[in-house]
């Protein structure tokens, strides 16, 4: 019975780990998805509505039309809410900070109001797979040298 109370001792940290870790990689997995099916979306025009930058996060807000109906966009690609580098916040804003401008959206031709500015995959929707991966060994290798020390 002791074993057991020494194993359980601070495992809570490793525990920790392993479930966030596994939800990384399961949310990086849908997230993956849909950015690689976007790669088949059909594109309509827009105008972007509003543009605004905070804590080296790009907020947008775009208008779209297609089939009789007005649409609202704010996502720029799927894993846009990762943090950006100054030099991609001054290619955003360049690409998306006129107000008014007209741009390309794409959009799921299942379901309209599904929209995106950059189809596809890039680094917002992989990393957090990669460090999904990395939190689950972590835990998992804490786990095996507690039970070792057992």
């Amino acid at each position: 019975m002791k074993g057991k109370n020494v194993f359980l001792k601070g495992s809570g940290t490793n525990i920790f780990l392993i479930i966030l870790g596994c939800i990384f990689i399961i949310s990086s997995i849908f997230n993956f998805n849909s950015a690689w099916r976007s790669l088949h979306w059909s594109k309509t025009s827009g105008e972007i509505t509003a543009f605004n930058i905070e804590d080296d996060y790009v907020y947008v807000d775009y208008d779209y039309y297609m089939d009789d109906v007005d649409y609202h966009g704010h996502r720029i690609s799927f894993g846009d809410s990762v943090s950006k580098t100054s030099e991609e916040l001054i290619s955003l804003k360049n690409k998306y900070g006129n107000i008014g401008k007209k741009i390309d959206v794409y959009y799921n031709p299942n379901k309209p109001s599904q929209s995106v500015l950059e189809k596809g995959n890039n680094f917002g929707t992989i990393f957090p797979f990669f460090l999904g991966i990395i939190m689950l060994y972590a835990g998992i290798d804490k786990i095996k040298n507690r039970i070792k020390e057992i």
